[in-house]
Order: structure tokens, then C-alpha cells, then sequence
């Protein structure tokens, strides 16, 4: 599970005029990053990985795999 930090971006720009909306928006890059990062490093070690975040968006595509 990926989280998003919103405390660091404040932490790291207390003077910034940001709304939530793009923190959650650069948050939920750095998560993708960081998920995509573990599985390319899992699958590297042999391992099999997914996200599964995608089949609850894709819930009749995934059904048919």
C-alpha cells in the first residue's frame, strides 16, 4: 500500500499557495512512482506483483483475464 504524504510538500514549501487539490495531485504521482519503482524492483527478483488499484477502475475488463 502507497500513501500520500501530505504534510511533506507543506514541510518542504511552508510558503507555497497550494490547494488540495494539487497536493493530492502530486502526491498521487509520487505514490505511482514509488509503486512502480517496487514492482519493476520485484519483478527483477523474480517475483510477480500487480496493482490491483486498476481492476477496481476497470472492474469488466479485469473479469474477463
Amino acid at each position: 500500500m502507497f500513501c500520500i504524504d501530505f504534510s511533506k510538500h507543506k514541510a518542504m514549501f511552508p510558503d507555497a499557495q497550494i490547494d488540495w487539490a494539487e497536493v493530492t495531485l502530486i502526491g498521487a504521482v509520487d505514490a505511482g512512482i514509488m509503486a512502480q519503482n517496487v514492482l519493476l524492483a520485484a519483478n527483477r527478483l523474480g517475483w510477480a506483483a500487480c496493482i490491483l488499484a486498476h481492476c477496481a477502475i476497470m472492474r469488466k475488463k479485469c473479469r474477463t483475464y
